[in-house]
């Protein structure tokens, strides 16, 4: 953060370096990601490359049995030999998916900043903005992760596991809901301050 205008001192406010910088930020996590969850597993599945995947499963330890000591599941990294197409494409497509929110998300955010950076806070279209990264992160992200969850699943689907019996664990992505309920409220504080504006140029 730094000034804002010659006589500003304000150190909160978002400079045309700070825009520079979070579009570069931006541009590296997309591209991160998408070769993680897109470009390497296709790479790897042309090579014929084994997939891992995470595995839980309930263990037993005598020794801490015998101590009294509680444990809970315990996580494995399984190393998937020769999966099927459909299995590759099971987790590609949950790849994709989780590739797609992030690259549409940060457009939203891309477009967002340089119409406040212009003076257009308060334009409709950044209502619309806002309200479309909150369906985003309310519904698409669920819709990744339940996603995703069952690709990891279907990895595992007639694998050899030594016996070990799998255990069901489900997490619900509360994060990203509660930033998009904050995002959404956002925007309904964005639309009050349209109508705002609009009623102050009816004046002028």
């Amino acid at each position: 953060m730094g000034e804002r205008g010659s006589g500003s001192t304000d150190r909160w406010a978002f400079t045309r370096a700070d825009r520079i910088g979070l579009t570069a930020v931006l541009f590296v996590v997309n591209g991160f990601a998408i070769f993680g969850w897109v470009i390497a597993p296709i790479l790897g599945w042309l090579r014929g490359d084994p997939v891992w995947t995470p595995f839980i499963s309930r263990v037993t330890v005598p020794a801490l049995d015998g101590a009294g000591v509680a444990y809970s599941v315990a996580t494995y990294d399984i190393r998937v030999v020769g999966p099927t197409t459909g299995q590759r494409l099971f987790g590609l497509a949950a790849g994709v998916l989780w590739a797609a929110l992030l690259v549409a998300g940060s457009l939203i955010v891309a477009r967002l900043m340089r119409s406040i950076a212009e003076g257009n806070a308060f334009d409709r279209s950044n209502i619309a903005r806002l309200r479309w990264l909150a369906v985003l992160l309310l519904g698409g992200v669920p819709v990744a992760f339940v996603v995703d969850l069952f690709a990891r699943g279907a990895l595992i689907t007639g694998t050899e596991l030594g016996g070990l019996p799998p255990t069901a664990s489900i997490s619900i992505p509360w994060l990203p809901i509660v930033a998009g309920l904050v995002v959404a409220l956002i925007a309904q504080a964005f639309l009050a301050g349209a109508a705002l504006r609009d009623d102050v140029d009816g004046l002028v």
